[in-house]
């Protein structure tokens, strides 16, 4: 049996250590049944790095969005349904819970 924070540390990439944690510490907040029913869904969580843009990590978003990145206040976060992915820029744990909420 897997451990709550193993399984949140699952769906997330992020660009070092320490940003795992911080994601994956909000995310067991959701308790395991919603972390096992994401990962059997194949949901993933995925921080940008500093200066990422949305559009260089979603194929979807560059389709949909391509001035995404542009705007004058980009959001915090988006969840692509298409992907079952949530992108953030933001580690905020409104943040993550929100994207996270969408999935």
């Amino acid at each position: 049996m897997v451990d709550i924070a193993t399984l949140a540390e699952s769906l997330v990439d992020a660009p070092s250590p320490s940003a795992t944690l911080a994601l994956a510490r909000t995310l067991t907040r959701f308790g395991a049944p919603a972390l096992r029913l994401a990962r059997a869904r194949g949901v993933r969580v995925i921080a940008l790095a500093r200066g990422e843009r949305f559009t260089a990590r979603s194929p979807r978003l560059r389709d949909l969005a391509p001035h995404l990145d542009t705007w004058p206040a980009p959001p915090a976060g988006l969840f692509v349904v298409e992907e079952r992915t949530a992108y953030l820029r933001s580690r905020s744990p409104l943040a993550v819970a929100h994207e996270f909420g969408h999935a």
